[in-house]
């Protein structure tokens, strides 16, 4: 997402680059519906597609990640999160 703002001293607009993702649940077991080595599987994709995203905000200058619902899945993260 890229929002153009208006520099109102310079009169200029300028792009602010904008992540926004929801619910992604870092930490969840993922077993409700999954066989054990799935849900492995699959947490390992969900952190390193969050790592991925980070990256890519990194190297694109984004200047903010909007994060909403829930991050977490638990009140206490487990380390690996």
């Amino acid at each position: 997402m890229i929002v153009c703002l208006k520099n109102l001293e310079n009169k200029e607009k300028e792009k602010l680059k904008l992540i926004h993702c929801a619910d992604i649940h870092l930490g969840s077991k993922m077993e409700a519906k999954l066989p054990r080595e799935k849900a492995e599987e699959r947490r390992g994709e969900v952190r390193a597609t969050f790592h991925r995203m980070v990256e890519f905000a990194k190297r694109e200058q984004v200047r903010a990640i909007l994060l909403s619902g829930d991050i977490f899945l638990f009140t206490i993260i487990p380390l690996i999160s």
